[in-house]
């Protein structure tokens, strides 16, 4: 206790002056979605998913016979896809309009998501890359979604928006799980994967709809993009480039 009171003296002697203090901000997800619709809709969109696949995917496993062994490994393919996906994704939406990428990594997790359901591959180390192949491109969304989200915003406004999107996200993230019960009932587990499929279908499509009626979007002044994980309400400072 002594060594951290001590820790405090240099900072108190500093002279820099403290920071300007950050205005109050207003939770308004209208004006949200009125500023980034995309941003808005699809950290939605990916709350239901990843929280439909964070609660359900183990009881997925088990009902498909999987040990306790084998359920820990297809989720660790999960996070380990997620994981290494997230630099080349967010690399390539600095590059290009950001939504093209949400709508891509979108339409492909309904595709490699019906694959893990319907049993498309063998069991073991294809269903473990398979698995990886899902999370490198459901994972991601997600931080997507924010870094199209603070393209439009100005700095000022970043904690208001991160607050808006960190709620859409938690709403869905809510539904998510009950919804996608109802899709593994009579002993249908592959069922989770047909509901996140049409979530993320849902999003792939407004996505694209959103580029057809506002196609210079793409023209706003980019953030870099910044892997963010969907349980923390960190802000992360951004760089123009």
């Amino acid at each position: 206790a002594i060594l951290i009171c001590l820790s405090i003296v240099p900072l108190s002697l500093t002279p820099t002056p403290a920071p300007t203090p950050v205005p109050s901000a207003r939770l308004d997800l209208r004006k949200l979605y009125a500023v980034s619709p995309v941003g808005a809709v699809g950290c939605f969109l990916a709350g239901t998913a990843e929280g439909a696949f964070w609660s359900l995917g183990p009881v997925f496993a088990q009902g498909r016979d999987m040990i306790t062994g084998e359920i820990a490994l297809l989720m660790a393919a999960f996070v380990l896809g997620g994981t290494l996906s997230q630099w080349p994704l967010g690399w390539i939406s600095d590059k290009i309009d950001r939504r093209i990428v949400i709508a891509a990594v979108s339409c492909g997790t309904v595709v490699s998501g019906l694959a893990i359901g319907f049993d498309v591959t063998t069991p073991g180390l294809p269903t473990l890359a398979l698995a990886a192949m899902h999370g490198a491109l459901m994972i991601p969304i997600y931080a997507l979604c924010i870094s199209h989200a603070n393209d439009s915003i100005p700095n000022e406004r970043m904690v208001e928006t991160s607050s808006g999107l960190i709620l859409a996200f938690s709403i869905g993230a809510t539904i998510g799980p009950l919804a996608a019960a109802l899709f593994m009932g009579d002993d249908r587990e592959g069922g989770l994967f047909v509901f996140i499929g049409l979530v993320l279908l849902s999003l792939g499509l407004f996505t694209l709809y959103r580029m057809s009626i506002d196609s210079r979007g793409h023209l706003r002044a980019k953030k870099h993009y910044s892997a963010t994980s969907a349980a923390s309400p960190a802000v992360f400072p951004t760089e123009t480039e």
